[in-house]
């Protein structure tokens, strides 16, 4: 019938020992289920097949409409998996699979230049296929486990509690942010100190828990500036930067200011298509602060070209991850990148010139 039976909530008193859920749903039901007498089922699929189904076993279609908050609970939702190039799914069907067997069902399948979704009854799954799945959380994140295979998007865990659980402490969330930007904007407090105090308050808000908080720390990030910040340190003491400075200076000085803040934009522009951002900001800022320091002008600008440069991460597949993971997913090559990406950079560097010295003169 190419319906899906996507959960199954028992009666009261319905529930087997083996299927006791206290009055919760059951998520993917097996074959073996059993169906008992006033059984809520929800089903996925065309219009036409679902009235099939339910006048083939005698069901009867509820007339109340379904709500984002009755597929999406604190035990369970949707989420997205991408097939890699290299995945033993490949040329399989679903039902070759044995899908079932992760415990999650797929509601959709989407290919790469297709816009709509494609039946899943026989098609043979091909790498950069998006697979909606819906299932318990829990089962969505073991998805992770199949990493040759599949990469499971965004995090299953965060959505978990993004998506319902937390629901409520929006407003409490959007008041601690606004007030950690006004007090950034009006210079009340330094970044740092308005940082911590807002982290501070979503924990004692218990918006977030303190465990939470730890998991989100990208430690990867902190170790990489941690390192990369000596290495900046030690270009300004023995000279480097300064001397790279000084050649720009030379080079551009004479021009304008706004000729060296073009080259110091370019030049983090091209380092960050082989670096990451951070590490090129790092390595860049004291460079610019030594060339407005030649020129004996306010260093502001410069670092705010080289912050926007350091973002420009358009022009190569190595620059960031998203990139990869897009080019696998869009069977994209180097030169897709390289056409499109150039083009956005020399857009960004023009709006750059025009727009930085307005809020930041020279």
């Amino acid at each position: 019938y190419t319906v899906n039976i996507v959960s199954v909530l028992h009666a009261n008193g319905n529930n087997t020992r083996r299927e006791r859920t206290q009055n919760q749903p059951i998520y993917n039901p097996r074959t073996d289920t059993v169906l008992w007498h006033d059984d809520i089922l929800l089903l996925q699929g065309e219009a036409d097949a679902v009235k099939r189904v339910c006048e083939r076993w005698g069901f009867t279609i509820l007339d109340e409409k379904i709500k984002p908050s009755d597929i999406i609970t604190a035990q369970a939702g949707i989420g997205e998996v991408l097939l890699r190039p290299r995945s033993s799914f490949i040329g399989k069907t679903l039902t070759e699979l044995e899908f079932r067997q992760f415990n999650v069902t797929v509601l959709g399948l989407r290919r790469a230049g297709n816009d709509e979704f494609i039946s899943t009854r026989d098609a043979r799954l091909n790498f950069g296929d998006m697979l909606l799945v819906y299932g318990r959380w829990r089962d969505i994140f073991a998805l992770k486990n199949r990493r040759a295979d599949l990469v499971v998007m965004g995090e299953p865990e965060a959505e978990k509690f993004g998506a319902f659980h937390r629901r409520t402490k929006a407003p409490m969330t959007l008041m601690i942010l606004g007030l950690m930007v006004a007090s950034i904007a009006l210079n009340i407090l330094p970044l740092v100190t308005a940082s911590m105090l807002a982290v501070l308050g979503l924990v004692l808000t218990n918006t977030v828990t303190m465990n939470e908080a730890y998991q989100s720390i990208s430690w990867k990030s902190v170790i990489l500036i941690a390192c990369m910040i000596p290495l900046g340190t030690a270009l300004e003491k023995v000279g480097i930067a300064q001397s790279v400075a000084q050649w720009v200076t030379e080079t551009l000085g004479d021009v304008s200011p706004l000729a060296v803040m073009g080259g110091l934009f370019i030049l983090t522009a091209i380092f960050t298509q082989v670096l990451s951002n951070t590490v090129t900001a790092v390595l860049i800022a004291p460079i610019a602060i030594a060339s407005a320091t030649q020129l004996g002008i306010d260093p502001h600008a410069f670092l705010m070209a080289v912050a926007i440069a350091a973002s420009m991460a358009f022009a190569s597949p190595v620059a960031t991850p998203v990139n990869m993971l897009v080019m696998s997913a869009g069977n994209y090559r180097f030169t897709d990148y390289t056409r499109v990406g150039v083009v956005l950079i020399l857009m960004s560097f023009i709006v750059t010139l025009l727009v930085v010295p307005i809020f930041f003169p020279f």
